[in-house]
């Protein structure tokens, strides 16, 4: 470990220094120019746009709609909540998650619920 901090401390020194190695070739040494221009870029305007709505599909829409001709339609709808309580030292808590998917009139729904409460 020692050697690898000796190492790496040597190594940053010679960078920093800017320490020429033994037949170094200075024609690609520090000959830059120092004082850089920043490149000014063109300006130009951007266009505004007005913000875009979407009408908001309840699931029961997006599971009751089909395509029609030369149309392609793909929704989904994912919906969760949960709940929890406890009443006299008597605990209960749950919840459900439904997806629903409709691809082109093929629609697939998913359900899953969960229970748990404390036995007497």
């Amino acid at each position: 470990m020692a050697f690898k901090i000796i190492f790496i401390s040597i190594t940053l020194a010679v960078v920093v220094n800017g320490i020429k190695w033994p037949g170094f070739d200075d024609k690609f040494g520090l000959n830059f120019p120092q004082d850089f221009k920043p490149h000014k870029m063109p300006k130009f305007d951007i266009p505004t746009m007005d913000p875009s709505f979407f009408k908001h599909l309840s699931p029961d829409e997006i599971r009751s709609h089909a395509p029609g001709p030369n149309e392609h339609y793909s929704a989904s709808s994912v919906s969760k909540h949960t709940y929890s309580s406890n009443k006299n030292g008597k605990k209960e808590s749950g919840g459900e998650m439904n997806e629903i998917y409709n691809d082109n009139g093929a629609v697939t729904e998913k359900i899953l619920q969960f229970n748990q409460k404390d036995e007497d």
